[in-house]
């Protein structure tokens, strides 16, 4: 097989990854819009029904914060949420504000 042969099939190889990576991200986009629009739709039930959203990851995070340990506050709202660093540290830092606690 020649140069041209072993080009083919690299252009080959190299289109159906493409094909595969781009069916994984169109998916997750999918996904996400779907979740999003759950997440909505639970919330408004909630709201109709006048159930509070209990965040039971806060306790630990206020517990931290009460005693100044900023880091582990945010890694337990990050570990309770999912969130990521920098989305947990502002959350973290808005709710010892509320609370008037003096992290830095």
């Amino acid at each position: 097989m020649g140069v041209w042969g072993y080009l083919a099939i690299a252009a080959a190889v190299v289109g159906l990854a493409m094909t595969f990576v781009g069916d994984s991200v169109a998916e997750r986009r999918r996904t996400a819009a779907r979740l999003v629009a759950i997440d909505r739709r639970l919330r408004l039930i909630m709201d109709h029904l006048g159930i509070d959203d209990p965040e039971p990851h806060l306790a630990e995070v206020i517990a931290n914060l009460e005693q100044g340990r900023k880091i582990p506050a945010i890694k337990a709202y990050r570990d309770g949420t999912g969130t990521g660093l920098a989305e947990a540290k502002k959350a973290v830092e808005r709710l010892a504000r509320e609370r008037g606690l003096d992290i830095r």
